[in-house]
């Protein structure tokens, strides 16, 4: 296996401590943790088809080290069996998850999931507080001949995706939408 195009390459900041592979509906994902806790999902692809969607996850830092840099000992991703907490309830569910080894012995535990993006996360956060729909807003009413249009294309392409809609509410929907390209200008310059 290996590279099939450019776009699917990326450059990590720091060494890469372990890998693993884990499955979000019909898409496979390689897990990798750097040396200091970042994790990426990266999406398995076929052929040359260019993706995208790299999620990362950062590793919380504990507020009891002081600032001390902590460094990952050892990795593993997989699917794991998880029982449920209640004493009369034998049920258990499988979950993906991610484990890293800390200096001293202690490993965390984190659940894995590919479609929880921090942009999705992001995305809806702004749409709650209103923030999504202003921006729509914002670019709906803004004059062909803003300074911000003629200078950057971002701007241009998120401004003729929104002019050409005539409801706020449907462009928010769809902008929140990871699988609707539509709206990709808007939702990048976000």
């Amino acid at each position: 296996w290996g590279i099939a195009d450019e776009n699917n390459q990326i450059m990590l900041f720091q060494q890469c401590i372990g890998l693993g592979t884990i499955e979000s509906g019909n898409e496979r994902y390689l897990a990798c943790c750097l040396r200091g806790g970042t994790i990426y999902l990266v999406p398995v692809v076929e052929g040359n088809n260019a993706r995208k969607d790299i999620v990362m996850y950062a590793t919380p830092v504990d507020s009891a080290d002081c600032g001390a840099v902590r460094y990952i000992q050892n990795f593993a991703a997989g699917l794991a069996q998880v029982k449920s907490w209640q004493e009369d309830d034998d049920s258990s569910s499988m979950k993906y998850a991610a484990m890293i080894g800390w200096s001293g012995g202690k490993i965390d535990v984190y659940e894995l999931n590919a479609e929880e993006t921090r942009e999705n996360l992001l995305l809806d956060k702004l749409a709650e507080r209103g923030t999504l729909s202003n921006f729509v807003k914002m670019l709906m009413n803004m004059d062909k001949r803003h300074n911000q249009l003629e200078s950057s294309t971002l701007w241009k392409q998120a401004w003729d995706e929104c002019t050409k809609a005539n409801e706020v509410e449907s462009v928010v929907n769809r902008i929140r939408n990871p699988n609707d390209d539509t709206f990709e200008g808007a939702r990048l310059l976000i």
